[in-house]
């Protein structure tokens, strides 16, 4: 068990299954004493204004509620409770559905318990992070047809306002920050987790699939955001297909 002084930060988590919820609430309530468990999610509501947590657990295998559904909810009436969906997913569409509804990070079960506290660290850094204000003066990026601006954190097109969710402004970022060059999984999702936003691989894949939808004309046939076979992504500003590209340093 790693030692030190308790965080804060209150959890709650939502998992119904029983052996799995006490299994989590073992091994994280010596890091978060101020911890609730509960196994629906028709109770959650009155947990939040009970508990007023820092992060939700939230297992992505709820059986009274779609989880979908309640990510809406969370990220409309509580949009700054950080978010961590944790369960087996049946495809891609589960992990990029639930990215693209707002959760903050998607976990595949069964996982081992300290990846699991990780990345609830990371993720309440990162939102202690977001409440600060912003240093502007960052300037504008454009990526073909549209322009981002990392300190307001928006992105438009033609100047049209687009609703992007904060990760994928900074995964963004990182491309438009680096272009005609490799960035390898691992180096995104050490990027991003510098920024306090700590994703693991598979999540980075499908922040770059929900990425494509956004920013690419077909996003089956990228040309901004371009997979280079067995060395990871990198952006093409023009939309040409890259050849000869250099690496990012690890």
């Amino acid at each position: 068990m790693i030692s030190g002084t308790h965080e804060p930060h209150r959890i709650v988590i939502v998992e119904p299954d029983d052996g799995v919820r006490q299994k989590l609430r073992a091994f994280l309530s010596s890091y978060y004493p101020a911890m609730r468990t509960i196994s629906n999610a028709e109770t959650l509501a009155v947990e939040i204004e009970h508990t007023k947590p820092s992060l939700i657990l939230l297992s992505n295998e709820l059986t009274d509620t779609p989880t979908a559904a309640v990510l809406c909810d969370l990220r409309t009436l509580h949009p700054d409770i950080a978010v961590l969906v944790i369960g087996a997913p049946h495809g891609w569409m589960d992990a990029i559905t639930c990215l693209d509804l707002g959760a903050d990070d998607f976990v595949q079960m069964p996982c081992n318990e300290r990846e699991i506290l990780s990345r609830m660290r990371n993720l309440l850094r990162h939102r202690a992070r977001r409440a600060l204000p912003v240093t502007p003066g960052d300037g504008k990026l454009r990526l073909g047809d549209f322009v981002l601006d990392p300190a307001k954190r928006t992105l438009k097109r033609k100047r049209v306002a687009i609703d992007v969710h904060d990760r994928l402004i900074e995964l963004l970022a990182l491309f438009a920050r680096n272009p005609m060059t490799v960035m390898s999984r691992l180096r995104l999702t050490r990027q991003l987790s510098e920024q306090g936003c700590a994703l693991s691989e598979r999540s980075v894949d499908a922040l770059v699939c929900r990425l494509r939808q956004i920013v690419e004309d077909d996003p089956a046939e990228p040309r901004l955001i371009q997979t280079i076979r067995g060395r990871g992504y990198a952006f093409s500003p023009n939309g040409a297909k890259l050849g000869a590209v250099m690496p990012a340093h690890a």
